[in-house]
């Protein structure tokens, strides 16, 4: 396994993780100095995001269940746990955004190449009984 989010695992195949990015920073409040550069005053931690992209390949490795977990997962609005595959835990996230995009169209109108990118945002974790629902499902 290479990442999991929620229930959506990326492995080398059928749904093969490509890239991933972290961002992350500060915030700060500007306070507008006459006659000189603002002064600016820590207020925390920005917010962290990720970026994934992922390839899969429907008519080698399957039928694009992965792809519905993804949609299920987007649908609920519920944040996910996420994993990388070596153990680091990225703890909760929301996913914000999902590009899909179709390469070398088949004669059923799917791509023998699929990319998925995935944006998503670092949250904190779902609420009283939906946490343990969310937790049931991972570890069920």
């Amino acid at each position: 396994m290479l990442m999991t989010i929620g229930l959506l695992q990326f492995k080398v195949q059928p749904l093969a993780l490509a890239e991933f990015s972290r961002t992350f920073g500060a915030d700060y409040a500007s306070k507008p100095v006459v006659g000189a550069a603002p002064v600016l005053e820590y207020v925390g931690p920005a917010a962290t995001t990720f970026s994934l992209s992922a390839k899969l390949y429907p008519h080698n490795f399957g039928d694009g269940a992965s792809i519905a977990i993804l949609q299920q997962i987007v649908a609920s609005g519920n944040p996910q746990y996420m994993i990388r595959g070596d153990g680091a835990l990225f703890g909760w996230v929301v996913i914000d955004n999902v590009t899909e995009g179709h390469s070398q169209l088949a004669e059923n109108g799917v791509g023998h190449i699929v990319d998925v990118d995935l944006s998503l945002i670092k949250s904190g974790p779902p609420d009283g009984g939906l946490y343990y629902s969310v937790m049931s499902q991972l570890f069920g």
